[in-house]
């Protein structure tokens, strides 16, 4: 199960995380694994780290993606134009600093991100698309990866507390069969009731802990 959900956090779940009210220029998020039992749990050998980087308007500029051994795994830069404060496109480069993919971004009417169009940096090959849902407060509710011909491959569905904390996370395949199931007991806050450390739990079994750190 941890390295079936390391994989899905390779596909960008942060991203459905709500927009920061308290602005920070770098934001650590880490997921760990959990040893222990139902009863009795403690986090246990990191398994993902992600680092983000804001400018001083408080845009993200640049994503930087960890192995569980810290080292760098590749990281990915974000483009602005026109006094705009949603990047439209995004390039993503390996540890070696090679161009792997970019993206081109588009936004509905109330711009927010509707969906992401992927390309092979070396020759331009058409990859997938994903495509986003949200709800009237503007959370992410669904997060589907679909191939070039438009057919899910992967769908992501999340549900919200009243705060626009993720409470719950379930991935289904192209048929709608679930995968995966995780859902979140959230145990530290920052004061604008945004979580900070939680533990991820499939069924009764714990089995994730993320922890979050702003760093002005």
């Amino acid at each position: 199960m941890t390295r079936f959900l390391a994989a899905i956090i390779m596909l960008g779940l942060f991203a459905c995380s709500p927009d920061k009210k308290e602005q920070k220029q770098k934001v650590e998020t880490a997921i760990y694994a959990v040893k222990g039992s139902i009863n009795e749990y403690q986090k246990d050998s990191l398994q993902f780290l992600e680092v983000e980087y804001y400018n001083d308007d408080g845009l993200l500029e640049q994503k930087d993606f960890f192995t569980s051994e810290r080292k760098i795994k590749g990281y990915e830069k974000y483009s602005y134009k026109n006094g705009s404060k949603n990047y439209y496109r995004s390039e993503y480069f390996d540890g070696s600093d090679s161009l792997l993919s970019y993206y081109k971004h588009h936004y509905n009417e109330k711009k927010l991100r509707a969906s992401s169009s992927a390309y092979r940096g070396a020759n331009d090959e058409f990859l997938r698309i994903e495509r986003y849902y949200y709800d009237d407060k503007g959370n992410r509710t669904a997060r589907e990866i679909r191939t070039t011909e438009n057919e899910v491959q992967r769908r992501f569905d999340f549900t919200f507390d009243k705060y626009g904390n993720e409470k719950e996370m379930k991935v289904s395949n192209a048929e709608g069969k679930q995968l995966f199931k995780e859902f979140y007991e959230i145990t530290k806050k920052n004061k604008d009731n945004e979580w900070m450390e939680k533990w991820g739990f499939v069924g009764n079994t714990p089995n994730s802990y993320r922890k979050r750190t702003w760093v002005d």
